[in-house]
């Protein structure tokens, strides 16, 4: 459910700065299956996944991906900052310090494999 209103948050995010394309990368991969079926039902759900799928498809160019928790460093790192912080919801204009060194690796095209905790070179 925490995945979902993330997802919520962070397609009204791309919608209020009229983002062209999106690459939405999630480690659950059960929800990157529902949105990526057209047939997935679930009545728990169902409000927030039509309305993330709304949001969605007024992105012109949006896709869904399953992600690794290992190699998605940068969402991990925030999700855990932000038990640390007592607002509900902010947006930072600029990454926090200790989340450089990550954003550098991946810049760089450096991964984790899920067996190996060591970075390696993506070739």
């Amino acid at each position: 459910m925490a995945e979902i209103w993330a997802l919520q948050d962070g397609l009204q995010l791309c919608l209020q700065i009229h983002t062209q394309s999106v690459i939405i990368e999630l480690d659950a991969k059960a929800i990157v299956d529902a949105f990526n079926s057209q047939t997935y039902s679930n009545t728990i759900v169902s409000s927030i996944m039509d309305d993330c799928r709304h949001m969605a498809t007024r992105i012109p160019q949006t896709s869904f991906r399953h992600i690794y928790k290992e190699a998605n460093k940068c969402a991990d790192f925030l999700a855990k900052l932000g038990t640390l912080i007592e607002s509900d919801f902010i947006v930072l204009s600029s990454p926090p310090m200790d989340l450089s060194s990550i954003l550098e690796a991946d810049a760089n095209g450096l991964y984790v494999n899920r067996l190996c905790p060591e970075p390696l070179f993506a070739v």
